[in-house]
């Protein structure tokens, strides 16, 4: 059981109560029920059912506590975590500006599509913090990548194919100019099959998880939650 004094950037500083459980090197937090002041299960939160604190992508990023130096750092997150949990409150939306995937299949598309759109160029990455960055798929297995409804390249679904329509579609590393031209085959069309791919495949694995817990009581602290049609009442926790 650890007992944080965790000082905010206002001055305020708030008691958490929380309870870390350990398997081998990794450690696992979550809020000491009789003193809980955060929701008991918020996936906005990235509070999950068990009430568990879903502070980093288990299986993508490693946070193993070995020693001193290892130790911090992951205390260091779970401070940043509770801290966060307070802006979240007042702003009734995840304030990092980064949304974290829900669900561990969705979590792991979404890492590989921002490592596929850093290497495209930043602005891609960017785009895909920002949620502005889309892939839709059509019956002809041709998957559309786009940014604020423009399109900026197509790929086949199940194979290296580019599309052959006909259309000059704009190069992911050079659709801020004017000049376009058809993709190539080389390993920047190998990484825009990629993110086109984890895209289509990140939003239906989120799709899955809401609709695993759309049973599930929503706490009502964040607006446009897909759970806010199950808010109750009585689970109004702010802080």
């Amino acid at each position: 059981m650890l007992t944080l004094d965790v000082p905010h950037a206002d001055g305020v500083r708030l008691q958490y109560r929380v309870v870390v459980s350990a398997s081998g090197p990794y450690l696992c937090a979550c809020e000491e029920p009789l003193a809980r002041r955060l929701p008991e299960f918020c996936p906005e939160r990235h509070i999950v059912a068990d009430g568990s604190f879903c502070m980093y992508w288990a299986g993508e990023l490693s946070f193993a506590v070995t020693d001193a130096a290892s130790a911090g750092n992951w205390l260091n997150l779970l401070l940043n975590f509770l801290r966060l949990q307070r802006r979240a409150a007042k702003q009734r939306c995840w304030p990092n500006h980064q949304p974290w995937a829900h669900g561990s299949g969705a979590a792991r598309q979404q890492l590989r599509a921002e490592l596929a759109a850093e290497r495209l160029g930043p602005d891609l990455k960017a785009a895909i913090e920002a949620r502005d960055l889309k892939a839709s798929g059509d019956a002809a297995g041709i998957l559309r990548v786009t940014m604020g409804g423009r399109l900026l390249f197509s790929v086949w679904k199940s194979s290296n194919r580019f599309d052959q329509s006909g259309h000059r579609l704009t190069c992911a590393c050079e659709f801020g100019l004017e000049r376009k031209r058809k993709i190539g085959h080389g390993q920047r069309a190998k990484l825009m099959e990629e993110l086109a791919q984890a895209l289509v495949i990140w939003e239906e694995e989120e799709k899955m998880f809401w609709a695993y817990h759309q049973d599930r009581l929503c706490c009502g602290t964040i607006d446009n939650c897909p759970l806010q049609k199950n808010s109750g009442e009585d689970n109004d926790n702010t802080t």
